[in-house]
């Protein structure tokens, strides 16, 4: 018989929204290399919004459905991305994403 699944109020005393507890790293999920790197959680990894939809993952979990973990640190795809673009095209996604966050 499997635990129950525990929750918490995340949103403060004026809602009732619950979400699900993180997992966190355990010896089993080492054992199956489903844990994240030190100091890395869901909300780190690139695939962050499909597992959210497939499998209800929240940011802060530490630990992979995926066995090995498929994990991959978005800040460090996206920095790469950048670094391989040439200089006209960095200029346009700045000015790309100066109009999104600015208007």
């Amino acid at each position: 018989m499997s635990k129950p699944i525990e929750y918490i109020d995340s949103s403060g005393p004026e809602s009732s929204e619950l979400v699900r507890k993180p997992y966190l790293r355990s010896e089993h999920s080492a054992e199956h290399g489903m844990n994240l790197p030190d100091g890395k959680t869901c909300g780190d990894c690139l695939h962050l919004r499909r597992c959210q939809s497939i499998y209800g993952r929240v940011p802060f979990d530490e630990v992979c459905d995926w066995a090995p973990s498929r994990f991959k640190d978005a800040r460090q795809y996206f920095v790469s991305l950048v670094s391989n673009l040439s200089e006209r095209d960095r200029s346009l996604l700045a000015a790309a994403i100066g109009r999104q966050l600015y208007g």
